[in-house]
């Protein structure tokens, strides 16, 4: 069987559409949302002595968690923009994963459903750090 043969129906073609879009207005807002970040972040610090990168220190406890990240939003904190659009840049397949599993829970796919699932959960347990966690 051909592919060019194969029927979409309405609501199949307007799922793919959404989640097209979806992923395009994602990756186009975070990076907006990044740059503007890292603009402010350039134009706060412009002039300072560069700091010691020599030696990796991880990242600050302010940036670790979504609700101090907000917190850093709403006092004008660059960086907590910046992790802003990249929280956003993972919550954009994420947000397919969801989207994807309704469309097959709607057409009743079950097989499609479990492996929507399992690869949700797989993300989901990746973000909450694995095994380290």
């Amino acid at each position: 069987m051909k592919l060019e043969n194969i029927k979409v129906t309405k609501d199949a073609q307007r799922a793919r559409n959404f989640i097209a879009a979806l992923l395009r207005w994602g990756v186009v807002l975070s990076a907006l949302v990044t740059t503007v970040g890292g603009i402010g972040f350039l134009w706060q610090h412009a002039g300072q002595q560069v700091p010691d990168y020599s030696m990796y220190k991880g990242t600050l406890l302010a940036y670790r968690t979504i609700h101090k990240v907000t917190d850093g939003v709403m006092m004008a904190d660059w960086l907590s923009v910046i992790q802003v659009g990249v929280l956003m840049l993972i919550a954009t397949p994420v947000a397919r994963i969801l989207f994807s599993l309704i469309t097959f829970i709607k057409e009743k796919d079950f097989a499609f459903i479990a492996i929507t699932i399992l690869v949700l959960a797989i993300v989901f347990f990746s973000m909450m750090g694995g095994f380290a966690a």
